[in-house]
């Protein structure tokens, strides 16, 4: 047979035991074992209540238990924390648990038992015992240990609640940061785009006894993450002014490079539909409107920051575009023409940087339409100034 074989063999001969007395020990210890997915010891040490909440109630809006995906806890003390690990650690090859299996009525446990050569009866008791702590529990009473709001509910009332985090949905998002962090190594090892995650606190429960608080705790060495819950901090967006080119200097490719890749999707279609040239617009809408974004913005640091000397390498018609002091000139026609071209050709050539030896050959075709789509929405900005 397989690991769990192995895993109960090494584990009775560590304790000097036949598998069968190991076995037996483990059977009479799930009792002590309570299956949870909310453990008052994360609040508090001594406290002793726990909840199993298996109820599906969809909570729209919410973040919780019931529409998250979850481990279960285990609140064990330390010395059954073996039991613990034998019906939750991954000791199947199809990487369910002892528990996983039993609860929903697979044969696979029974038939490593047998292969163990113990007693029919011996699991038909182990798996009664799984069964009976695997069912929902709401215990009557709180913990005086754990901290408890007053929750108003009308005039002179109130509900008396206890708040208890869940450790499975605590201890799952460890797992999602952890995976995470691999996918971003990974991702820049290959100059790939990735997401990361910021501000997070690390929180440790247990100190050097992390198995006196829950086995999720001890599997996950005692500490778990926070993310942070505030409001973002806004601040006006810095945009470089220019020396010589706005759309080289002004617009981060790293902003849009998402923007660029979607593109050379469209690019390599075999298909050219209506469909496909509609999704090749809507991307270079995307990329003209950060582009007038960008410009707005310039417009805002005063009238006549162009004509500082650090300037002077700017074309006239990208500074008619982006200083008020040009303002009388953006009726004239000229100067869009050349902006509408400076596009077209920033749109080619940050594509090309950014596909490099992947991309398709963009040519006059492709530059008309990308000058054309940026005239058309420059005339209209322009007549509503």
């Amino acid at each position: 047979m397989g690991m769990l074989k192995t895993y109960i063999e090494e584990q009775a001969e560590s304790k000097k035991l036949s598998v069968t007395e190991w076995m037996q020990k483990r059977i009479d210890e799930i009792p002590f074992c309570k299956i949870a997915t909310h453990v008052g010891k994360f609040s508090h040490p001594d406290a002793k209540v726990t909840i199993c909440d298996t109820s599906d109630s969809p909570c729209k809006g919410y973040v919780a238990t019931s529409n998250s995906a979850h481990d279960t806890d285990v609140s064990v003390n330390a010395a059954y924390m073996g039991t613990a690990k034998l019906l939750f650690d991954n000791l199947l090859e199809d990487g369910h648990t002892v528990f996983f299996h039993v609860v929903t009525g697979s044969s696979l446990v029974e038939e490593e038992f047998k292969a163990l050569h113990l007693d029919e009866a011996l699991y038909h008791t182990f798996k009664e015992r799984v069964l009976q702590c695997s069912r929902p529990s709401f215990p009557d009473t709180t913990d005086g240990l754990l901290k408890q709001v007053y929750f108003p509910i009308g005039a002179n009332a109130y509900h008396l609640l206890t708040v208890m985090p869940s450790s499975s949905v605590l201890l799952k998002l460890k797992e999602k940061v952890k995976q995470l962090d691999e996918q971003r190594k990974q991702c820049r090892e290959a100059g790939a785009d990735y997401d990361e995650l910021w501000d997070l606190t690390a929180i440790s429960f247990g100190g050097t006894k992390p198995q006196n608080i829950s086995y999720l705790n001890s599997a996950n060495g005692g500490t778990a993450y926070l993310l942070p819950s505030l409001p973002p901090v806004l601040s006006g967006r810095q945009v470089r002014k220019p020396k010589r080119n706005f759309f080289r200097e002004s617009l981060s490719f790293r902003n849009y490079k998402y923007i660029f890749k979607e593109l050379h999707v469209l690019f390599k279609a075999d298909r050219n539909n209506k469909q496909i040239r509609d999704a090749v617009r809507a991307h270079i809408e995307q990329l003209i409107s950060q582009a007038m974004m960008a410009a707005y913005a310039l417009r805002r640091e005063g009238e006549g920051w162009s004509g500082d000397g650090a300037y002077a390498s700017l074309p006239l018609h990208q500074k008619i575009w982006l200083d008020t002091q040009y303002a009388l000139q953006r009726k004239e026609d000229e100067w869009r023409e050349e902006l509408s071209a400076d596009f077209g050709r920033w749109v080619i050539r940050t594509y090309e940087y950014i596909l490099k030896k992947e991309r398709c050959t963009l040519g006059d075709g492709e530059m008309r339409f990308f000058k054309h789509e940026f005239r058309d929405e420059l005339d209209k900005a322009v007549r509503c100034e």
